[in-house]
């Protein structure tokens, strides 16, 4: 994004992990950048609680991961968009990730996975990724 690394930029604080904004490009000699960013929600609920933190990093990771580039999946957008919202809402974190990570296999076509406890997603999906999820591991004391 043009200017959006400025200290003073007015761009940067739209940009935030897990806002949802609206923006426009520009094209310039080089590639795309941004001409217009606002922010349609911040989920303020999520980033002031580190375990709602940490679950919806874990989240994203699962979905950068999965997903492929370049790709637009309109469904998986709407469906993460209202996790978002549910987990700004709920204290039952456990069941609304493991509900969400069920979906998630069956809409991008995966076998359905043989332990479904949220250790067995875990499991599942570092298998699945050929890595371990990073997220999980940050510490919350």
């Amino acid at each position: 994004a043009k200017g959006v690394r400025k200290l003073t930029s007015k761009k940067s604080p739209h940009l935030d992990t897990l806002n949802v904004i609206k923006f426009q490009t520009g094209r310039g000699n080089s590639p795309f950048y941004l001409s217009q960013v606002e922010s349609i929600y911040t989920f303020p609920e999520i980033k002031n609680d580190l375990f709602k933190a940490r679950t919806a990093l874990f989240i994203c990771e699962l979905l950068v991961n999965l997903l492929p580039e370049n790709q637009k999946e309109p469904y998986l957008y709407l469906l993460s968009e209202q996790f978002f919202h549910n987990l700004e809402k709920t204290d039952n974190i456990r069941d609304l990730t493991t509900d969400f990570q069920l979906k998630l296999v069956e809409v991008l076509g995966f076998n359905k996975p043989s332990n479904e406890s949220p250790n067995g997603l875990l499991d599942y999906f570092e298998d699945l990724m050929d890595k371990k999820i990073r997220s999980r591991q940050i510490k919350i004391s």
